[in-house]
């Protein structure tokens, strides 16, 4: 499974979007799930879920995964329920095929941002980041690269929980070569923005971010007690191609030579500094390259990977809380925003729950 989500309002229920089998649903904080889009979403591979934070019965879903590894199912666009997933609606975005993340404005329901990663192996003019205000009946598409439109897309979306006109978007530059049966290749045109005016304009951050040519997907987390706070988990290996996989699982002779890791901001994105760059993090960033910033603790955080990691200490000191027996390859953390121990995990073998803190 990949994209997970809750409500705030809700603590026992959780969603997820399996890679090929749906959104499934539990209302028991997963005891039991049960599968809501059987009859409502013509297809499988489901990207992104996001729950409204001010109406929980309206749900947006967005098709075809992001975690663009050997294998990948397309996707049809977006979906949108007004019943907590009884029924579904397609509400366009068709040919975005792959959605990495959709996020609700917490006050509105019907301002949804939506980042489209594009066709894997080819040119897509529907790159980007989007923006509906009626609730998915129209789409804008407010960031994208103007010099590149057809192989730039979005990555990731992150809404100031305290302003909803503060934003953070990443866009990524990716393709499959046909011959790559693992990582895709990095090409020019990613990096991190921030527009403060509801996305209606964008500027692109640096301040001690990776600037060079190989910059890869950026995952990006506020911290919602102290919205200065701002992470960054960076891909970059220092070249467009990740080394082959036996290469790359010999540990630290493999260390690649870019400048990968996690980043921080305490003010609100204009400067950052590299707290963090031990590979077990980052690696394999076109994969993972996912944060999750604790509601509450400002110096609370986790970062997502082979297996899931803690940090009490603002990024120096991570301790894995979930690996390995019972999932492999982690994906995405939701964490309610009311009550930090409650919280629901993807991974490569399902989807998980806790509700005492990890």
């Amino acid at each position: 499974s990949f994209g997970v989500a809750g409500n705030a309002n809700q603590p026992d229920t959780f969603y997820f979007g399996s890679v090929g089998g749906g959104v499934w649903k539990t209302e028991n904080s997963g005891r039991t799930w049960f599968p809501i889009t059987d009859a409502g979403i013509p297809i499988g591979s489901i990207g992104a879920i996001a729950v409204a934070p001010s109406n929980p019965d309206i749900v947006y879903v967005g098709t075809g995964e992001s975690d663009i590894r050997s294998q990948n199912s397309y996707g049809i666009g977006m979906f949108k329920s007004t019943d907590a997933g009884k029924t579904w609606t397609h509400i366009g975005l068709d040919q975005t095929r792959q959605i990495a993340r959709a996020v609700v404005d917490p006050n509105d329901p019907n301002r949804v941002y939506v980042a489209a990663l594009g066709h894997i192996y080819d040119a897509n003019s529907d790159r980007g980041l989007y923006r509906s205000t009626d609730g998915g009946a129209n789409w804008q598409k407010v960031l994208f690269d103007k010099d590149k439109p057809d192989d730039v897309g979005a990555a990731d979306i992150a809404i100031d929980p305290t302003n909803s006109n503060v934003l953070y978007a990443s866009l990524w530059a990716t393709r499959r070569p046909p011959w790559a049966v693992y990582a895709p290749a990095n090409l020019p045109g990613g990096g991190l923005f921030k527009s403060t005016d509801g996305g209606d304009t964008w500027q692109k951050l640096g301040g001690g971010l990776p600037d060079d040519e190989f910059v890869g997907r950026i995952g990006i987390s506020i911290s919602g007690s102290n919205p200065k706070r701002v992470w960054a988990i960076v891909d970059d290996l220092g070249a467009p191609i990740a080394p082959p996989l036996h290469f790359s699982m010999t540990g630290e002779a493999a260390k690649p030579a870019g400048k990968g890791g996690l980043y921080k901001s305490d003010d609100a994105g204009a400067t950052w500094q590299l707290v963090n760059n031990e590979t077990r993090l980052w690696g394999r960033g076109w994969y993972f390259g996912q944060v999750t910033a604790d509601p509450i603790d400002p110096d609370r955080v986790y970062v997502i990977n082979t297996a899931t990691y803690m940090s009490m200490d603002a990024g120096k000191t991570f301790i894995p809380v979930k690996g390995a027996p019972g999932g492999d390859d982690y994906h995405q953390l939701w964490v309610n925003p009311k009550d930090h121990n409650r919280m629901v995990l993807s991974s490569d073998q399902g989807t998980v729950v806790s509700v005492d803190g990890a």
